[in-house]
């Protein structure tokens, strides 16, 4: 049985039924964060958190936070870029990528400098240090594979980000950098990797904390300095199939361990685009399912214990996996276990 939840059903109002991230609509949880402590916020939804510098006063509480938020991601996104750029034309040519792949990546490693300078600009000596990156990359084709889910989760959590935002120029330049992530990624799924640029009518939101649980895969460390970061930490999905034998149609076996005990039923939630397909899952760990025929390009896939209230987070038990199901037929996924 299958429950499919689309945005058409519920209203354009809230963008998807997924997207409420409990970012800032539910309180922390007491989940490991590499360099972050923990955040308390307050029953009204407050945040407890102030800087403890000047920043433009003009900003508010919420705005300061999500602006070191996408500061880490793009520090993340230019560090992977400049990883990658260490490969020569040569090295690209030879795996087999299209002439001037390499130029692609160096204007998409100055683009993502450019929108760091914006935000280093409006954060001033607020500014999160870097983190200590930790990338899945032995080869050109490992790059090239990694920056297609990079490029996706970017697109994704800007596309949910959005309506946290409160100052209306933040909100305007935090879409324009969504539109500049969104080309690159189609170019890297269709150019550079051979399969389908636009998979979905409709962007795949994914919320705060879950795109934050998926960076965490290419964090080794993160400074003490830095702002805290009011996130929550979900366990993780590893699907034990391998990924060469994933495809819609098809079983996958599934083990986590849920962060709520006392849940008697879970559902494994496929959530592309604007609609979250629901498959309840069976008997006891290691359970399986099969992945939905709709799905094609990148989804997302988690663990959840409701299917009407995946707009508060605290129904998020495990994940989100990335699954790559490319029309060329090369399917991914990420974390890789």
């Amino acid at each position: 049985m299958q429950i499919k939840i689309a945005l058409a059903s519920l209203g354009l109002g809230l963008l998807a039924t997924h997207v409420q991230a409990g970012f800032l609509a539910a309180p922390a949880s007491p989940a490991e964060k590499p360099g972050w402590p923990s955040v308390k916020r307050a029953d009204d939804q407050q945040l407890l958190i102030k800087p403890s510098i000047n920043i433009l006063s003009n900003y508010s509480d919420r705005d300061v936070l999500l602006l070191n938020y996408g500061t880490t991601l793009g520090q993340l996104e230019s560090s992977f870029y400049n990883t990658g750029l260490k490969y020569t034309d040569s090295a690209f040519d030879k795996a087999g990528f299209p002439k001037n792949t390499r130029a692609f990546y160096e204007q998409a490693a100055k683009n993502t400098q450019t929108q760091l300078d914006g935000y280093n600009s409006l954060l001033g000596k607020g500014v999160p240090q870097p983190c200590v990156w930790k990338f899945p990359v032995q080869d050109v084709a490992s790059f090239v594979q990694t920056s297609d889910v990079i490029g996706f989760i970017m697109s994704s959590v800007y596309t949910s980000g959005l309506q946290y935002l409160v100052d209306p120029d933040l909100h305007a330049a935090a879409a324009s950098i969504l539109g500049t992530k969104a080309r690159q990624s189609a170019w890297i799924s269709g150019v550079i990797r051979g399969g389908s640029p636009i998979s979905n009518a409709f962007e795949t939101p994914m919320d705060l904390d879950q795109a934050w649980t998926l960076a965490l895969s290419f964090i080794q460390s993160c400074p003490q300095s830095n702002l805290p970061l009011p996130v929550r930490v979900f366990n993780p999905l590893n699907i034990t199939t391998p990924a060469a034998s994933i495809g819609t149609g098809k079983k996958i076996s599934l083990n986590f361990t849920p962060v709520n005990t006392t849940s008697t039923t879970y559902w494994a939630a496929f959530l592309q685009g604007l609609e979250t397909t629901y498959i309840p899952l069976q008997g006891k760990a290691p359970y399986s399912v099969t992945i939905p025929q709709s799905l094609k390009g990148f989804s997302f896939l988690i663990i959840a214990n409701d299917t009407q209230k995946i707009s508060n987070d605290f129904v998020t038990m495990a994940g989100p996996v990335v699954l790559d199901l490319p029309s060329n037929g090369h399917p991914f996924l990420f974390p890789t276990n």
